[in-house]
């Protein structure tokens, strides 16, 4: 009788343990949620959240300013809901630190994207994976590696121009630049050998990184591209100093010869102008990450599983950082500006380990656009452009090209 009673006694104490305790304990942990106050804003409708509006601002190219209107109402960290979860939505310089240096964060990619180019992808990867995968990544773009590309990425410039640009009056930009930039990527990274920059990596490793830097690398690049095409066209006085420190790069050069490392370095105001490109048209319009754990910022919790979205296009054209936001000035950047207020290459420990190989292949490519053609926006074509989730201008860019004699004096050429 005793040993029944015990063991009655004993399931009673499991059952308890088992089911009892993770319901009080997860009581416990929301009471305790609640007291840590939660982000001010809105879920919105339930399941839908505010994912149509944001999704109508992006095709409409509206997105930055829906954005703002719900961070001047909420402040710069709220709540909202989007594709179906609760979201942290953080603007500014300090929030922008937070999301590249926390460690309970990590990326959110689509299910989409993780397909095409693998889950072992650094984007996804943190802590010690992270930095072996990238320690690898960076042997492959540091400095004295990427200097050795120049020469093939001029060769890839050359040749692209003369066979899609040489002879013809017009041109879609987009599709040109990703043509080109994917020939670029294509010609540098088939030509590397496994053994001096993927040692230690396993092949799925080896094989995800470079799908993700083939898609991010000639996408983002291709995107520079084409909107400091726009951006220059609209603004005489900028495209006016790009075209005569080109041309004073190419006076210095032996016909046919190929540009240098050196001279990349004196193309300083044309990476100003690209930096301003990126500044007004970010190729990436946020930042999409994930809480793996309990998570507090500035007051307030952002509990564990919750999406945190930062909006690094809205710090980007804060007045209060960069006056006259909308107003396209590359001078901007002759100056050093306030840390994490432009992060178009991350920041910390996520900055992008391909922004030199960026820089190289973009004043390369301006190099020759600027000194072999002249261009204005074609008829029709008045450089509005949608989002998808990358800015994709109408009609790709539409263009009137016109070749440039070499024998041009710097007067003519900045001539449109």
């Amino acid at each position: 009788m005793e040993a029944s009673v015990l063991a009655a006694l004993a399931a009673v104490i499991v059952a308890f343990i088992l089911l009892v305790l993770p319901h009080l304990r997860k009581q416990s942990l929301s009471q305790d949620n609640r007291r840590r106050q939660l982000p001010p804003g809105s879920f919105g409708l339930p399941v839908v959240g505010q994912t149509v509006g944001l999704l109508r601002a992006l095709r409409a190219n509206t997105g930055e300013a829906w954005l703002r209107r719900w961070a001047s109402e909420y402040g710069p960290i709220s709540k909202l809901s989007l594709f179906g979860l609760p979201t942290a939505f953080l603007v500014g310089p300090a929030t922008n630190k937070f999301l590249f240096a926390s460690t309970a964060l990590t990326a959110k990619s689509s299910t989409s994207f993780n397909s095409m180019v693998g889950r072992r992808n650094i984007r996804e990867l943190v802590g010690d994976d992270h930095r072996r995968v990238r320690a690898m990544m960076v042997q492959f773009l540091k400095l004295d590696i990427v200097r050795s590309y120049v020469a093939s990425m001029d060769d890839e410039v050359r040749h692209h121009l003369r066979a899609h640009w040489d002879g013809r009056t017009s041109i879609a930009v987009m599709p040109s630049m990703k043509s080109l930039t994917f020939d670029i990527m294509c010609t540098v990274i088939f030509g590397l050998g496994r053994a001096d920059h993927a040692a230690g990596l396993a092949d799925e490793e080896i094989i995800d990184n470079v799908m993700f830097m083939m898609v991010a690398a000639h996408d983002t690049t291709a995107s520079l591209l084409t909107f400091i095409l726009r951006h220059l066209d609209g603004n005489r006085d900028a495209y006016g100093r790009v075209v005569a420190e080109q041309q004073k790069v190419a006076r210095s050069k032996a016909p046919g010869e190929a540009l240098s490392w050196d001279d990349l370095g004196k193309m300083k105001y044309t990476w100003s102008a690209a930096m301003e490109t990126l500044r007004l048209v970010p190729p990436v319009f946020s930042m999409l990450k994930r809480a793996v754990e309990d998570v507090e910022f500035d007051g307030h919790l952002i509990p564990k599983g919750w999406q945190v979205l930062g909006a690094m296009n809205l710090t980007q054209q804060d007045p209060a950082i960069f006056p006259e936001p909308s107003r396209f000035e590359p001078a901007r950047f002759e100056s050093p500006i306030p840390p994490y207020s432009f992060v178009a290459f991350g920041g910390g420990a996520r900055l992008c380990p391909g922004n030199e190989f960026t820089r190289v292949e973009t004043l390369v490519a301006m190099h020759y656009i600027v000194t072999g053609f002249k261009w204005k926006l074609a008829d029709g074509c008045d450089g509005s452009f949608s989002r998808y989730p990358m800015p994709s201008p109408a009609q790709g860019l539409l263009i009137n090209i016109e070749p440039i004699d070499t024998t041009t004096t710097v007067a003519a050429g900045i001539s449109k």
